[in-house]
């Protein structure tokens, strides 16, 4: 057993450290057991953190294995898939863009196609000829303000048949505390 331990010992002398304090403690001359990283209680055969008492370094191991077999898996299953996912947005982008420009350009056409009749008059001429025109658009116009009108005529006329059931409601109420004043006299 102390072939063991000065075995452990001895390791833990000779393992390199990045901490500036353990490295001033071994150029002195003298080392502790946790100068290294190693467990206290592996040191002694106690630990029951690490089963095989080896100061955590097997299950470093493991993990570090374990994170490039993860790096692996993602690289062939998931990279694929998001891969797929990244084209597929942008093919959608593209597409959208393109009927965009699409609904643009007809748009500016249509609007170009209405001011062509005017290009090069004056503007009172043209003011004048679209307040004469008998295009539709002017109809359409008079048909919205037409029904502007009307809907500020129909809330006009709930409004005072709101007014009205409110006042008949009122007068109701005030007549029937009228007939219970009396019943009770």
């Amino acid at each position: 057993a102390r072939a063991f331990f000065r075995r452990r010992l001895a390791a833990a002398m000779t393992s390199p450290s990045s901490d500036p304090a353990a490295m001033a403690r071994k150029a002195r001359g003298y080392a502790t057991v946790l100068d290294s990283g190693n467990c206290p209680n592996c040191f002694v055969g106690l630990c029951t953190k690490h089963p095989s008492q080896d100061h955590g370094q097997r299950a470093r191991a493991l993990k570090a294995a374990s994170g490039a077999g993860r790096e692996k898996l993602l690289e062939a299953v998931m990279k694929p898939r998001v891969d797929k996912l990244h084209e597929a947005v942008e093919e959608s982008q593209a597409a959208y863009l393109q009927q965009a420009k699409r609904d643009r350009e007809k748009r500016l056409s249509s609007s170009r196609k209405r001011d062509d009749r005017y290009a090069g008059l004056n503007a009172n001429v043209v003011g004048l000829m679209r307040a004469h025109s008998d295009d539709s658009d002017d109809d359409s116009d008079d048909d919205e303000s037409e029904r502007r009108r009307e809907r500020k005529k129909r809330r006009k006329e709930k409004k005072k048949e709101k007014k009205a059931k409110k006042a008949k409601k009122k007068k109701k109420a005030s007549k029937a505390k009228a007939d219970d004043s009396d019943d009770s006299s």
